[in-house]
């Protein structure tokens, strides 16, 4: 959208599409913190790129009006930069350990935006569509392809990259690649169906063509990349949960609305929107940890999230055991495993305290419950 809005007020100069630019960095700010280092690369991005192929096209240099041009549409984002300056000079309050956006990812700039590329034959997809599709639309094509080539020179090479993963850390340097006009370019494959007037030659070409993109879409295009391979497509009306998840969720909520749970992750994530009143002992690995941390709390964190590591592995240790006996201790009464790992931790409940129970399973997970109060 961003993309779409400031193409718009750089080749009109309308005082509304510059509104837009400003309303889109504050609505960004305020769905994702991610926002405040996204969107003024982006719109700074485009305007060097639409001044770049203006000057290409008139054979002339920048001059004083193009500079200004640019200038007001990356002060669209003062939002997003009020934030960030707030941020850099300690305005804003920024988390004392910020170890579970560093340590859980990968430090590599490459390795980290691999995370989102996803195959080979998925990079070699996006490299055409990012590089031969513009061509589609010639009027633009050289805009479309500078503002690629700029964002790969700005944020994706072996100079700027580790500069970079430092700069907004391992966590979010992938959210970069995003920036990329990937959407842009895959909306452009309809120009492949304008055959009015072309020549025999050309339509077969076209087909040709559509087709194969078609068909290098179908075949790479399976799943999401940063998921797992069994999450696949929801219709928008849907819950945004893998189905497996959703439906054991929703199988159990009455069940534990009242008791303290200890469950896995995938599990954790959706129960509290079915119901609010839900306690959890651990909710995702990384936010478990950096919640604690910041409480001046990270030994009870990690002690937690070594409970959780016997229900998502099936693993005992001394440490392990010793953890999970503190959190059954703490209130604890209800464990949500995976099927496979059902007898391991029956047996650990079995030498512990008696009460506890195998209350529902599917073929994935099972709820185990403490049916008589702790004594």
């Amino acid at each position: 959208m961003i993309f779409f809005i400031t193409s718009r007020f750089l080749n009109s100069k309308a005082l509304f599409y510059f509104i837009l630019i400003v309303m889109a960095g504050i609505c960004g700010v305020g769905l994702s913190n991610a926002a405040v280092y996204l969107c003024p690369p982006l719109v700074i991005c485009i305007a060097l790129a639409h001044a770049i192929n203006e000057c290409i096209a008139n054979k002339c240099i920048y001059t004083g009006r193009t500079i200004i041009l640019i200038l007001i549409a990356g002060a669209g984002t003062f939002y997003c930069i009020v934030f960030m300056l707030a941020i850099l000079a300690g305005i804003l309050p920024t988390p004392a350990d910020v170890t579970a956006w560093t340590t859980l990812w990968p430090n590599n700039w490459l390795d980290n935006i691999r995370m989102v590329i996803g195959s080979n034959a998925e990079f070699l997809r996006d490299t055409c569509i990012l590089f031969c599709l513009p061509w589609l639309n010639q009027k633009n094509a050289k805009k479309i392809l500078c503002f690629s080539l700029l964002l790969i020179l700005i944020f994706f090479n072996p100079i700027t990259g580790p500069i970079w993963v430092k700069v907004v850390m391992p966590a979010s340097y992938w959210r970069l690649i995003y920036l990329m006009p990937l959407p842009f370019c895959v909306g452009l494959i309809v120009l492949l169906l304008d055959f009015e007037g072309a020549k025999q030659g050309r339509v077969l070409k076209q087909t040709g063509i559509f087709m194969a993109i078609i068909l290098l879409i179908v075949l790479t295009v399976q799943n999401t990349v940063l998921s797992p391979h069994w999450v696949g497509y929801k219709s928008p009306l849907e819950y945004q949960f893998a189905r497996k998840d959703l439906s054991f969720s929703s199988a159990i909520v009455t069940q534990v609305s009242s008791k303290k749970i200890l469950a896995l992750e995938e599990i954790a994530v959706v129960l509290p929107f079915l119901d609010h009143n839900i306690k959890l002992e651990t909710t995702r690995w990384g936010a478990t940890y950096h919640v604690f941390s910041n409480a001046g709390l990270r030994t009870e964190g990690l002690r937690r999230l070594k409970a959780w590591e016997m229900v998502a592995t099936g693993k005992r240790d001394a440490y392990i055991d010793d953890a999970m006996k503190q959190s059954i201790s703490n209130g604890v009464d209800a464990i949500i495993t995976r099927k496979e790992f059902l007898n391991t931790i029956m047996t650990f409940l079995s030498e512990q305290s008696s009460g506890w129970e195998s209350s529902y399973k599917d073929e994935n997970y099972a709820l185990l419950v403490r049916s008589v109060s702790k004594k």
